[in-house]
């Protein structure tokens, strides 16, 4: 007969265990139910066992809160980190664009422009333009490798689009490059208008597309980078100057400017008692040309 009466103590005692392990909203109607259930010494005995368990739970409950708060903080302390990461990737591929289409890429245009325009260092000047070159495509490269492998590759913005384009077309450039056909060739002059259309279309989108990642990276982290645009717009145009300058570097020398000497017009012929100046020789008086009146 005890066993009788038992038995359904344990099992309702196990069911509540079971509750109370789970969580279930049910925990407190069935804890009410068991203790009603109980005779006077059986409450008692509940009594003590509930004393028991309420402060097992209140000793139990700073070192459940303190974990709780241990794993936000080392989720906090992961999301951080992950964000210094994601900067710093971020900022390693602006320098290496920069780099790579905002400095090495200009420097060697001029270099190859000013090699056109002098009589020495023209072989010099030559191998700097094409090691230039090859180190902007590469580091070019390493940039969009790392965009790949740590950006959400989605073109949502003219920025990643025209990266994009940059990048298909940067691998054609080179490669004209050295297809280049020797001087007097009829292809030389088609070759020299596709690569240096090539070369200075690739390197406008370039600075404009510094512009734009610029303003993405403001965009993206809500700090602003008003010195670094105004810096990098004082470079573009320090190397827009130099592009101009050299340009016509040629023709202010002819002129005589340079060295400071005063020359005559050009459409000026002043007859002289020993001959006459000859502008095709620089203004030197040629006494085989003379003109004695």
């Amino acid at each position: 007969m005890a066993t009788e009466v038992l038995l359904p103590r344990v099992s309702s005692f196990r069911k509540w265990v079971c509750l109370l392990h789970s969580g279930s909203p049910s925990f407190l109607c069935s804890t009410i139910g068991f203790w009603a259930g109980m005779s006077g010494s059986e409450r008692s005995e509940a009594n003590v066992v509930f004393l028991f368990l309420g402060m097992v739970c209140l000793l139990a409950a700073p070192v459940i809160s303190g974990s709780q708060r241990n794993s936000e903080t080392n989720s906090v302390k992961a999301q951080l980190k992950l964000n210094a990461e994601l900067l710093f990737q971020i900022n390693l591929h602006a320098f290496l664009l920069w780099a790579s289409v905002g400095f090495l890429m200009p420097v060697g245009i001029l270099l190859i422009r000013i090699s056109n325009k002098v009589n020495y260092c023209k072989r010099a000047l030559f191998y700097s333009h094409v090691i230039l070159q090859i180190m902007a495509v590469l580091l070019f490269a390493v940039a969009v490798g790392l965009s790949i492998k740590n950006f959400d590759n989605f073109f949502i913005n003219t920025h990643r689009r025209l990266g994009l384009a940059l990048y298909a077309l940067i691998w054609v450039h080179p490669f004209i490059g050295f297809l280049r056909p020797q001087r007097g060739v009829k292809l030389r002059s088609l070759w020299y208008t596709a690569h240096y259309l090539l070369g200075t279309t690739f390197t406008v989108a370039g600075i404009v597309n510094i512009y734009l990642g610029l303003e993405a990276y403001e965009k993206k982290t809500s700090r602003s980078l008003k010195l670094w645009t105004i810096l990098f717009t004082i470079q573009v145009l320090i190397f827009a100057f130099i592009y101009l300058l050299q340009d016509k570097c040629y023709y202010i020398k002819s002129q005589g400017t340079i060295l400071g000497k005063a020359q005559l017009a050009p459409s000026d012929h002043i007859a002289t008692s020993g001959g006459h100046i000859n502008e095709d020789k620089g203004g030197r008086l040629d006494p085989s040309e003379a003109n004695i009146q």
